[in-house]
């Protein structure tokens, strides 16, 4: 007998016995029993007693007008430096001679991107910064 034919008796067979399990798990299973349970004794269980308590009526407390933050006066500089800054930020993208200013609200600064020469056109963004926004600091500038 050929070898090849041998492996496909033996996988055929393993087959058909496989198959015939299958077939007769479900056939020799028993009924399904459905099981009912029996009605236990009457069992009185003891309770809680909770002891009467006094009812306490809510008590109004009026409405609070101070939000007891203290009125501050801001100094002059930290007024100019939010101006300038918010008004910047609503000019931009300003597209200006040499270079272009955008603003990245995640990191909270202005992002300059500066065109060639960088080094002559740095020092006209810096000259047009002190003479138009003069509060905002170059730190909050990202120089590009």
């Amino acid at each position: 007998m050929n070898t090849d034919l041998r492996h496909y008796l033996i996988i055929s067979a393993i087959l058909v016995v496989l198959f015939l399990t299958v077939l007769f798990i479900p056939i020799n299973r028993g009924k399904n029993e459905v099981i009912i349970p029996t009605p236990a004794e009457k069992v009185v269980l003891p309770t809680k007693i909770i002891p009467k308590t006094t009812v306490i009526s809510p008590t109004l407390i009026p409405p609070q007008t101070d939000t007891g933050a203290r009125e501050v006066e801001l100094p002059q500089g930290v007024k100019d430096l939010a101006t300038q800054k918010q008004e910047l930020r609503k000019a931009t993208p300003l597209q200006l001679t040499g270079f272009i200013i955008s603003f990245d609200y995640a990191e909270d600064k202005f992002i300059v991107n500066l065109q060639e020469p960088k080094v002559d056109t740095r020092i006209s963004f810096e000259t047009w910064l002190k003479a138009n926004y003069p509060e905002i600091p170059l730190d909050r500038f990202e120089i590009n």
